[in-house]
């Protein structure tokens, strides 16, 4: 049995890490054709990758909350939504972001013996709030990765290189299109969280609670102010690219406080 757990991590890991070779080398015009053996890849991982976490974080006390058994599942579940959103979407080539950082999430995991466990069925409310918070940042996660892809592309335009990235990409005006719809889907759940944290938690106030809800806060009011200043003034390119990486990088800095302080 332990022999197979191994195997299991050590192909859910090659899948990840196949998936995004072979998507750099798509990226790169080193390769053509469809890219349907990126996306089963993919998919074999997030399936070995979802067994693995319920290993890990369900026991006979409650829930294993560490901090890289959630670092794992927020990786996860960017993957599975990219995954899904790349069935309707051009966002395959999000996968060179994405299928590393969970394949490192999974070393990360088994490399830490600690455990915090919690039992989430007995506070159903704080269990819907950490699905929600895990949600909106995994969607910001995706608009993070977008935004890098848009910074390449803008790079390549600017030096006039068109032998590479920019054969594969969308045009950028798709890309922004799409940045902002995953922006957008952030924000809404952004939203929630905060007007759920205040109305479902008493101690707001507590030192630190408060940070953690500033925190979002002020992403709130970058994303807000870049949400207007696209659809008011026409924000593109490298300003909306500087502004969508800051957001990220505050609720980056929110979710690991959060952590470490639980």
């Amino acid at each position: 049995m332990y022999m197979l757990y191994n195997l299991l991590i050590f192909l859910v890991v090659g899948c990840y890490l196949t998936a995004t070779i072979i998507q750099i080398l798509f990226l790169t015009a080193k390769l053509n054709g469809k890219q349907t053996l990126v996306f089963y890849l993919g998919l074999l991982a997030v399936l070995g990758h979802g067994w693995l976490l319920y290993a890990w974080i369900e026991t006979s006390l409650g829930q294993n909350l560490t901090l890289f058994n959630l670092f794992s599942q927020t990786a996860w579940l960017v993957a599975v939504i990219h995954l899904f959103l790349a069935m309707r979407k051009p966002l395959e080539n999000l996968g060179i972001f994405i299928f590393p950082i969970s394949a490192v999430s999974i070393i990360l995991a088994i490399s830490s013996p600690d455990q915090s466990i919690v039992n989430t069925a007995l506070n159903l409310v704080s269990l819907v709030h950490l699905l929600l918070a895990i949600a909106a940042f995994s969607t910001f996660c995706l608009a993070a990765c977008q935004a890098l892809l848009m910074a390449i592309q803008n790079w390549q335009l600017r030096h006039k290189d068109t032998r590479h990235a920019l054969r594969i990409l969308p045009p950028v005006e798709s890309m922004e299109k799409l940045l902002f719809q995953l922006i957008g889907v952030g924000f809404i759940l952004l939203n929630i969280l905060i007007v759920s944290s205040f109305y479902f938690f008493n101690d707001i106030f507590y030192p630190p609670l408060l940070s953690k809800i500033l925190l979002a806060v002020l992403a709130w009011l970058i994303f807000a102010i870049l949400l207007v200043g696209r659809f008011l003034f026409g924000w593109r390119s490298n300003t909306v690219i500087c502004w969508t990486l800051s957001g990220v990088v505050l609720l980056l800095i929110c979710y690991l406080v959060n952590q470490l302080i639980a």
